[in-house]
């Protein structure tokens, strides 16, 4: 999505169940990654989902991560971007998800 980054991202994806939109990643390496913030958008606007940044493992090896947007609009797509954030302070977008209906 951007320019290169701390993170190597092996997945991202969501599903719409009875609860929410359940948001799961998966990170094959984050030497540099302080954590990652989840933005869901509809239209123009982006409003990010997690209300603190969901802390990184840090780990050479990658870890996985899932999280619910229980605020997900119902009867139309959506579209969820996901931010590494480096300790550096630097942002980067790093992957796209589109949830159908």
């Amino acid at each position: 999505i951007g320019r290169p980054t701390a993170v190597t991202l092996r997945s991202f994806a969501g599903a719409r169940t009875p609860t929410g939109v359940v948001l799961k990643w998966k990170t094959g390496s984050e030497a540099g990654t302080l954590g990652f913030n989840v933005y869901r958008q509809v239209g123009k606007t982006k409003v990010k989902v997690n209300k603190a940044l969901v802390a990184g493992s840090s780990r050479a090896t990658g870890s996985a991560y899932s999280l619910v947007d229980r605020k997900g609009p119902h009867g139309r797509a959506v579209r969820y971007l996901l931010q590494e954030v480096e300790h550096s302070g630097a942002r980067n977008w790093v992957a796209q998800t589109t949830v159908s209906r």
